[in-house]
């Protein structure tokens, strides 16, 4: 087992999260896995098995995030809002926190228990990105004249413009600094 899996693992058991292990593993194996992380079964399971119990402080949702908006009264609830959004603005803060604590508690090591960074840890963008964070002139190439030229142009632009809303209150968000590559990223992990 990884050292990544093996802090992910601690981490699970920090949030009292339940996880039939005998029966499943998280890895990164491209043999089993497409890319990044998932979480594969290591034997047939039966059907009714109870594979993992989550507490609701170990969800990490769109209902989760750190996000206020006092003029919208459906503000709590994810399916009246934009989750991709929230979910990626939700990330960024956390990996914020994530730093600054690291700054923060430099020669400390107690744990945390809002320390989310050995699962975000394993939160990466695909290795060959989605079609919309690919270099202009070579999505140009794959997607000119295809039903996704449009569809990904238009991805584009909503998340452009996502990104200057949030600049525009990033102090709201609790967001010292964001790149736009930084919410590209965010982006791309939620959209996965």
């Amino acid at each position: 087992m990884s050292e990544a899996q093996l802090q992910y693992q601690q981490w699970l058991r920090s949030k009292q999260v339940q996880v039939a292990s005998d029966l499943v593993t998280t890895t990164n194996d491209t043999n089993l896995v497409v890319a990044g992380w998932g979480c594969v079964a290591k034997s047939d399971i039966e059907r009714g098995t109870v594979l993992f119990s989550i507490p609701r402080e170990a969800c990490f949702g769109a209902a989760a995030t750190d996000i206020e908006d006092e003029e919208d009264d459906d503000a709590d609830d994810p399916t009246t809002r934009d989750t991709q959004m929230d979910l990626a603005i939700s990330i960024l803060q956390r990996r914020q926190k994530q730093k600054q604590q690291c700054l923060d508690n430099h020669n400390n090591d107690e744990s945390n228990e809002e320390d989310w960074s050995h699962f975000l840890n394993l939160l990466t963008p695909p290795p060959h990105g989605l079609p919309w964070t690919w270099d202009h002139e070579f999505r140009h190439a794959m997607l000119r004249g295809t039903e996704l030229e449009r569809v990904v142009e238009s991805k584009i632009k909503r998340i452009s413009t996502e990104y200057e809303q949030i600049l525009k209150q990033k102090e709201q968000h609790g967001l010292s600094s964001i790149t736009y590559q930084e919410y590209v990223n965010a982006c791309e992990i939620v959209a996965r």
